[in-house]
């Protein structure tokens, strides 16, 4: 399973398994090829490793997690209804999976000091109060060892996501990679890639999508990187150097 390749990776695509012309399945399967191959990369021995996964929803990052040859998910979240999902498919994947419910970071708080080798937070910190945010982040930092890993999967500012989320005034918490920097120090950016720019425009999308299929996405993503528009979806991954201390 650790050098199972992208193609073969079981990526959750929910109830858009069967609309393969959506763009919100381009989007999903995009990021997720994206992640993986970002973390495949790093001279990172993840085999045989836990990962403390805040946020860890419905368990959609598994599939990458098993195929580094990680098979146990420490998983932390407020709702157990999506939770669920994530049980049952750890039990599909033969991961080993234990839930902490983590209500105002509660169950973070209680984690040992520079106890974890790689903390995830995957489409989560966005979707938080700043002060929840900026207590994850610190808890994070905290949690993992020297040597170990913080994966941060999310929407950097200024991209169209962001710009689109802010015009509708929906209540997200996004920060530039440089804010991100400063967050995480001095833990050091050893990883950053982006991927997909166009969500949030999906109805629209859609109907290219049921013309054309996927073609009219790649296109405009295509368009979207030449003209160096920030990506809708950013992984960086922070390493915590074994002289730091905590931020």
């Amino acid at each position: 399973m650790e050098n199972q390749t992208l193609s073969a990776i079981e990526f959750d695509f929910d109830e858009h398994d069967k609309r393969q012309w959506s763009y919100y399945y381009f989007f999903i399967k995009n990021y997720m090829e994206m992640v993986s191959a970002g973390l495949h990369e790093l001279s990172y021995p993840f085999a045989g490793k836990t990962v403390y996964d805040i946020g860890v929803g419905r368990g959609r990052a598994f599939p990458i997690y098993r195929s580094l040859g990680i098979n146990s998910v420490i998983g932390f979240d407020v709702d157990e209804y999506w939770v669920s999902f994530a049980r049952d498919k750890a039990k599909r994947m033969g991961i080993g999976l234990e839930v902490r419910l983590n209500h105002d970071n509660r169950a973070i708080a209680a984690v040992a000091d520079e106890s974890c080798d790689v903390v995830s937070i995957m489409y989560t910190l966005m979707c938080v109060p700043k002060e929840i945010k900026l207590g994850m982040i610190k808890e994070a930092k905290r949690m993992v060892k020297p040597g170990g890993l913080i994966i941060i999967m999310d929407v950097p500012k200024p991209s169209l996501m962001s710009l689109f989320n802010r015009l509708v005034r929906m209540p997200r918490t996004f920060s530039s990679v440089a804010e991100w920097k400063e967050l995480m120090a001095p833990l050091a950016l050893v990883s950053l890639k982006g991927s997909n720019h166009w969500y949030f425009f999906n109805a629209p999308m859609d109907i290219l999508g049921r013309l054309f299929g996927q073609a009219p996405y790649r296109a405009l993503d295509w368009m979207a990187k030449k003209l160096g528009v920030t990506p809708s979806t950013a992984l960086l991954v922070f390493k915590k150097e074994h002289a730091s201390s905590h931020g």
